[in-house]
């Protein structure tokens, strides 16, 4: 019998190359370790031009390749620079609070630095079968592509980490930022405009 198998749904991460301009900026500031204290959450705010280009690239990918529509706008509410000297692996963990979140590779990359991995929010039906072949339907992780000037964008509520890796001179740096959208949103009473809070 002849089968078609087609992605009733699916998760939208975005892939981009950022200019060697934009990320020029951002090795002056100082990353911290995963879980220490006294990370700042506002980082761009040091650097308000790096933080409107990036909510632009941000909205072209959404609007233009998610939403099909050009009317939506965003903010960046945090945004904090990590970096793993240490080759400690990444906790999993997601976004909260937040709509869309990104991670840009804005230094150096070595092949000892791990990609990230994503969970497969799809899997969770309870029942376990061991699978010879993982695909798109059976896949328990995505690996994203890393590389310098890469930008990743990917839903808040998605779980991701990195293995652990072997330390080099080279650490692993990158800018993360967690985005909403602004202004008026949805319909009648689904409807939403942050320009009302408060007011």
């Amino acid at each position: 019998m002849n089968y078609e198998v087609v992605p009733a749904f699916s998760v939208p991460i975005g892939i981009a190359k950022v200019d060697h301009e934009l990320c020029e900026p951002i090795k002056n500031f100082k990353g911290i370790a995963q879980g220490v204290k006294g990370l700042d959450f506002n980082v761009l705010d040091k650097v308000p031009e790096i933080k409107k280009e990036l909510i632009k690239i941000f909205t072209d990918f959404m609007n233009l390749h998610v939403l099909n529509s050009s009317e939506q706008e965003y903010t960046i509410t945090t945004s904090w620079i990590t970096e793993n000297n240490s080759g400690a692996s990444m906790t999993r963990h997601n976004h909260k609070n937040s709509f869309y979140s990104s991670v840009l590779y804005f230094d150096e990359v070595t092949q000892d630095h791990p990609p990230l991995l994503f969970e497969n929010p799809f899997n969770n039906s309870g029942f376990y079968i061991e699978i010879k072949n993982p695909n798109q339907f059976t896949g328990g992780t995505f690996t994203a592509p890393i590389a310098k000037g890469l930008i990743l964008f990917f839903p808040s509520y998605m779980f991701h980490f990195h293995q652990p890796f072997m330390p080099t001179n080279i650490s692993r740096k990158s800018l993360a930022c967690n985005y909403i959208p602004i202004g008026k949103y949805g319909i009648s009473d689904s409807s939403f405009d942050t320009r009302t809070i408060h007011e």
